[in-house]
């Protein structure tokens, strides 16, 4: 079940392994975000400063300092923030690994201001650029629609494209 044909064909149990893609470091975050900036991107110039561009840098953000599934990061709610004035507290809520929220989604994980990858001051700013209401997605474009997870996805794989070998950009 589920499983493909060439996985199914290979001998042995270590065929069976899921091959895991190693973690993104955090000068290949900051390498894919300066690649990224001013390219074109699906009929559009990436600018990380405007919507719906800024709402994805803040997510690539979040995603290397919070160790969320991006999935369950698209989900997050504009009340999940909190802005100190250090920095941020984000509260992951309900995921699929915890269904419920009360292993870890009740748990905030603090960001603080400053340093090459501002995930703090990207999420603040978010949520003042786009005057959120505590229910309202955080992570939306310019009209406030969610960002969909395969144009997030296709924008990490054009900017990985452009600042990596294709070996490695897979």
């Amino acid at each position: 079940l589920g499983l493909e044909k060439a996985l199914a064909a290979s001998p042995g149990a270590p065929s069976l392994v899921t091959q895991r893609k190693q973690p993104l470091t955090l000068a290949a975050i900051l390498s894919l975000l300066a690649a990224g900036q001013g390219s074109s991107y699906r009929r559009a110039v990436v600018d990380w400063g405007v919507a719906p561009f800024d709402a994805a840098r803040a997510c690539f953000a979040l995603l290397w300092f919070f160790t969320a599934r991006a999935g369950d990061a698209l989900r997050l709610r504009a009340s999940a923030i909190a802005v100190r004035p250090d920095g941020v507290s984000v509260t992951p809520g309900v995921s699929k690994t915890d269904p419920t929220g009360k292993r870890w989604g009740d748990s905030p994980t603090f960001i603080p201001f400053g340093g090459p990858l501002d995930a703090a001051r990207w999420l603040a700013d978010l949520l003042a650029a786009r005057g959120s209401q505590p229910t309202a997605p955080l992570f939306t474009d310019a009209r406030g629609a969610p960002l969909a997870w395969e144009w997030l996805a296709g924008l990490l794989a054009h900017c990985l494209r452009r600042s990596m070998p294709a070996e490695e950009a897979t």
